[in-house]
């Protein structure tokens, strides 16, 4: 998500007057910087919660970042990164951008599908550890696939005797992901409500340290 206004200085000027030109992209960027950090405590503490699980509360905030402005490059951004598994798990950015826009999950290269987690426990990050991975479970001599009902294959683990098979996946062609991580929609929404004010707070703070106040 990026917030970018740079066009918009010359009209900013002639509403303040020259007066506090100079001040102006200097109070402008810290109104972004501002605005860029109150948005990402809103997607961590609220956006966030109401799309995912939480196992770890920590994590939202280790996962979302800011390039902040600067009065001379009057753009911020607001991203996620990358953050491997530490069981051996996938990088968390596919994962997170799926549920932010929605779309169709299909194998990789070279797959004929793709396997839903059915009973594994997953990760405080939401990942599912490499021991726990279909592939590294099938190595197992007491896990099989087996075609059931309506003729979907699954993953299932023998267990102990007069016990029906543990399911860890079903196994599909495709799946259909649904947008439910409001990123972008409560970012933007967060921006256009906060900057205004933001940009009145620090512009006030300009105008009482000046040599003009009270005149």
């Amino acid at each position: 998500m990026q917030f970018n206004i740079d066009s918009d200085i010359d009209q900013v000027i002639r509403e303040v007057g020259t007066t506090f030109e100079k001040d102006i992209p200097f109070t402008i960027s810290r109104s972004m910087n501002d605005t860029m950090f109150e948005t990402r405590r809103w997607i961590i503490a609220w956006t966030w919660r109401q799309a995912f699980t939480v196992r770890n509360k920590a994590f939202p905030g280790k996962l979302f970042k800011i390039d902040t402005s600067t009065k001379r490059d009057l753009v911020a951004r607001l991203y996620q990164q990358n953050l491997p598994s530490k069981g051996g798990g996938s990088p968390t950015r596919d994962y997170v951008a799926m549920h932010a826009t929605g779309g169709t999950k299909t194998p990789k290269s070279g797959g004929q599908s793709i396997a839903i987690p059915q009973n594994v426990e997953r990760l405080s990050r939401g990942a599912i550890s490499k021991a726990k991975k279909p592939r590294r479970l099938r190595e197992k001599k007491s896990v099989f696939v087996r075609r059931g009902t309506g003729g979907v294959r699954a993953i299932l683990q023998r267990q102990g005797k007069n016990q029906d098979p543990k399911v860890w996946y079903t196994l599909v062609k495709s799946a259909k992901i649904s947008k439910s991580f409001r990123f972008f929609e409560d970012g933007i929404e967060t921006i256009e409500t906060i900057f205004p004010t933001r940009w009145r707070s620090r512009m006030d703070q300009v105008i009482a340290k000046s040599r003009f106040r009270g005149k």
